[in-house]
């Protein structure tokens, strides 16, 4: 559930925060290769975070009904997350040294 009240509402003010900065910058039509990484590592992230959400929702629905809930699906919601993580540390090494 921490994805849910957590991480989902964190990722949408990411995103409506970082179109805002862009536009308030003047870069929504620059062609720069930092932008490009953080749009792409935002998107991938966001379907990480959807497939990871859909998952850990299967399992609490399981357990609230009483059934086994196999502990593979919480390694694979932290698999995703983990990596979701790891391509943000990307993405800010992008940004601070910005690459043209």
């Amino acid at each position: 559930m921490s994805l849910f009240y957590g991480a989902l509402p964190g990722y949408i003010v990411f995103r409506a925060a970082s179109e805002w900065i862009l536009d308030k910058e003047g870069l929504t039509d620059a062609d720069l290769a930092w932008i490009d990484i953080g749009y792409m590592v935002s998107d991938m992230g966001a379907l990480l975070l959807i497939i990871a959400l859909v998952i850990g929702g299967i399992s609490v629905r399981r357990r609230t009904r009483g059934e086994a809930v196999s502990a593979i699906s919480a390694r694979i919601v932290t698999g995703l997350i983990s990596l979701v993580l790891i391509a943000y540390l990307v993405a800010v090494w992008a940004m601070t040294t910005k690459p043209t």
